[in-house]
């Protein structure tokens, strides 16, 4: 086993002896109640009146990049969002939200219902951003959703979409892309928003016509964002009373107050942050490392030529966070081959789980957990026993297995 150090800038430092256990195929334990997927409504009054609905589909990415303080103003963005729009009157008559949440596997979390009665889902939290599923489901949703007209009932007004990524796909999207590209386009208004400078805003522009950028830093910077949304969902609610329509942006991004710009082609993307997935060995949860590209962390005040040379390409531990077995649920059940050297990562902190003092300690079989610093530990990934001794700095680095994002 080989334990990362928790400050790598110092020269003198020493890591853990990594030991060669047999690399047993782990299977994953899911036994978590899956978060509710879509529902299939009653009958109600609105079915059998002849009111149009304007359906509102908000797509949230909640891969692990998005752990931590992204996921928690998502949550919190879409309780501010619903409360603004239930002190709309225009919004309040027409407006029905539906969300479809995507990670490695994707589910309708919340079926089109109307503002009074919408109460927003917990957001759950897994690996890789499969966006050709997400595509595939909203198609199925507005399929069996959305109303269509005939000569005994008028149907709902075009949805509006709005699709919220901060990384970049991790599956084959492109059949996805064209299908929607070919069949749906024309019968919703879809918005792509690149959460953050690592959104590959560039494989939003293969199915949406708006993609914009979202490059706020603070809490207040992403309720601007809300408020935006709020606006345009609004915008649309008055042009559907005025009986008519709008194509493109329903709000100017100038109401965004600066945290919102059109996409230009992508910079940076997931290269730039590394997920590493845990486990606590005392309590066998699970948990998440995050690290951030060193550069990026220390901006633009450090010049990159006074970071030492072996840093350039180092990753930045800044958080640990506490997961439950939900989010092998809502991960990629596929091989990831990704991975990352042990040399590159700098920093550590304590287990989110258990507060152990080293939360990045590798068996043989690939799997990450938290020790306490020497002696005989068993991993809970395996269930391997093995001897956790002190080496040099000398010894080759290792490869270890990181999330797809």
């Amino acid at each position: 086993m080989r334990r990362a150090p928790k400050n790598r800038w110092r020269s003198n430092r020493s890591v853990i002896q990594f030991i060669n256990f047999p690399s047993d195929k782990v299977i994953y334990p899911v036994g978590m109640d899956k978060v509710s997927g879509p529902g299939k409504c009653s009958e109600t009054q609105y079915e059998k009146s002849n009111m149009r609905r304007l359906p509102v589909f908000l797509l949230l990415d909640v891969s692990d990049s998005m752990v931590g303080e992204p996921r928690r103003l998502l949550e919190k963005g879409l309780e501010t969002l619903i409360q603004l729009l239930r002190q709309n009157p225009h919004a309040l008559e027409t407006a029905y939200i539906s969300v479809i949440a995507f990670a490695g596997k994707v589910e309708t979390l919340a079926p089109l219902m109307d503002v009074v009665s919408f109460y927003p889902p917990q957001l759950p939290l897994g690996s890789g951003t499969a966006m050709g599923l997400a595509l595939e489901r909203l198609m199925k949703e507005i399929d069996q959703s959305v109303r269509r007209g005939s000569s005994e009932r008028k149907g709902d007004w075009k949805p509006a979409v709005f699709f919220m990524t901060d990384g970049k796909p991790t599956d084959a999207m492109e059949k996805a892309a064209r299908k929607w590209r070919n069949h749906y386009a024309s019968k919703a208004n879809l918005i792509a928003i690149g959460l953050g400078p690592y959104a590959d805003t560039d494989a939003l522009k293969r199915f949406a016509d708006e993609v914009i950028r979202y490059d706020g830093g603070t809490e207040e910077d992403f309720r601007k964002f809300i408020r935006w949304i709020s606006a345009s969902v609004s915008s649309m609610s008055v042009a559907i009373r005025d009986g008519g329509e709008r194509k493109g942006l329903p709000v100017s991004l100038d109401k965004a107050e600066g945290v919102l710009k059109p996409a230009g082609s992508t910079v940076r993307v997931d290269e730039d942050v590394v997920v590493v997935v845990g486990k606590c060995q005392r309590t066998k949860r699970p948990y998440l490392l995050k690290y951030e590209r060193l550069s990026s962390v220390l901006g633009n005040e450090v010049p990159e030529t006074s970071i030492p040379e072996i840093y350039r390409d180092a990753y930045q531990v800044t958080e640990g966070f506490a997961i439950d077995e939900s989010y092998f649920d809502w991960s990629d059940s596929r091989e990831v081959n990704a991975s990352v050297e042990m040399n590159r990562l700098v920093g550590g902190v304590l287990c989110p789980q258990c507060g152990g003092a080293f939360s990045m300690t590798v068996c043989g079989c690939g799997g990450v957990f938290c020790t306490n610093g020497p002696g005989v530990r068993t991993c809970p990934w395996c269930g391997k026993s093995g001897e956790v001794s002190e080496v040099t700095t000398d010894t080759p680095s290792i490869s270890i297995k990181r999330s797809s994002g």
